[in-house]
């Protein structure tokens, strides 16, 4: 398998050297190319989507940095593309290696993709702006499988983002709109299933049960109300 090298691998020598600054060439938010690491990325550990090797340290082809790293060049990332939503420092933390695939694949991957790149961070982003798991941004609070299934047929989903969504996702003539989403949720390298691995890891689903899922950065109402996972 060809891998393309991370350009992690020309930051070690300078993470090694002074373990408090790493310059990165995307970083052009922070001042002199040089962003400082953030406390949050000291005790990063990154979470590998199935489709991607924590043995081999890649995903997509690409090469996946130590776990710090990862963490420090996703913050540097959010920085420079204005990203402050307040989920951000722990989604780095532990689900960098989703959103480097979400917002980065055409810096990283043998074939990445910028304009579904951009895509990808508009799903996310709106995801995190009305504070809404995986599911639920395209479905609505609380809507089971179901029902979303049928209201997503007809038209009507009830997410937030369900606009969006369904504007971005590309679907084959006579296929119900309901049905195209969902399985582009499950379609390798669409920008639906990248973001989805995101919100897998960071917010989890609730259409999934918890011990298949578990959310690193769950949404303050998934943690006080189990009860929302719902089959």
């Amino acid at each position: 398998m060809s891998v393309r090298p991370g350009r992690w691998t020309q930051l070690v020598c300078a993470v090694l050297a002074c373990g408090c600054e790493v310059p990165t060439s995307i970083g052009n938010a922070c001042r002199g190319g040089v962003c400082a690491k953030t406390d949050n990325c000291a005790m990063a550990s990154q979470q590998f989507p199935d489709n991607c090797s924590r043995k081999d340290r890649t995903c997509h082809q690409a090469e996946v940095p130590p776990d710090v790293v990862a963490c420090d060049d996703c913050m540097g990332t959010l920085a420079r593309l204005n990203i402050k939503a307040k989920v951000g420092p722990c989604a780095c933390t532990y689900c960098a290696v989703q959103l480097r695939a979400c917002f980065e694949s055409a810096d990283y991957e043998l074939h990445g993709d910028a304009r579904r790149d951009a895509d990808c961070r508009k799903i996310v982003e709106c995801g995190w702006a009305n504070d809404c798991a995986s599911s639920d941004c395209y479905c609505g609070d609380g809507v089971d499988r179901d029902t979303c299934l049928r209201d997503a047929n007809d038209g009507k989903a009830a997410g937030p983002c369900a606009a969006l969504i369904e504007a971005l996702v590309v679907c084959k003539p006579g296929v119900p709109l309901g049905t195209c989403i969902f399985a582009n949720q499950q379609t390798g390298d669409s920008v639906l299933q990248r973001a989805t691995d995101v919100g897998l890891c960071v917010t989890g689903d609730p259409l999934l049960p918890t011990e298949l899922i578990e959310a690193k950065c769950p949404l303050p109402q998934d943690v006080d109300e189990q009860s929302r996972v719902r089959l």
